[in-house]
């Protein structure tokens, strides 16, 4: 019969281009795991909840949008990102758990992993909580 569940022990590690190796230093990487359609579930739902508060509180749609995107981004960074090399200013490792350490991503390196996050689930048929769907033919992210 064929399996039908996603293994989220199992890890895939990516090069980040927006972090090449220089200077005899390594590049940047991560290592990322797939969510399980449960995690996929409670992010739309996250999505959905912050949008309809939103609706309420009378605020304009531009500010809704931008804060469902920031909320959808740390769940899946603190969700999917499993190891890392990447620190702060100070070279103490980022804590993906932590908003602060996401919200002060480079804008390049946080493009980068959310990119990454989104073609390794690659939930084509829903970008509620994002621009635009993340499914790109032919890719080979995986």
């Amino acid at each position: 019969m064929p399996r039908a569940t996603v293994n989220t022990t199992e890890t895939f590690r990516k090069d980040l281009k927006s972090l090449p190796a220089k200077d005899g230093e390594e590049g940047g990487w991560i290592e990322l795991r797939k969510l399980s359609y449960g995690e996929i579930l409670a992010r739309r739902d996250m999505a959905t909840k912050i949008a309809v508060e939103g609706l309420d509180s009378g605020n304009d749609m531009k500010a809704d949008i931008d804060i469902i995107q920031k909320a959808v981004s740390e769940y899946e960074m603190s969700h999917s990102i499993v190891d890392h090399n990447l620190t702060d200013d100070q070279d103490r490792k980022l804590n993906f758990n932590n908003p602060v350490h996401v919200t002060n991503l480079s804008p390049q390196v946080g493009q980068e992993i959310s990119d990454l996050i989104d073609k390794l689930n690659d939930w084509e048929g829903d970008s509620t909580g994002k621009d635009e769907p993340s499914s790109m033919p032919g890719s080979d992210q995986q």
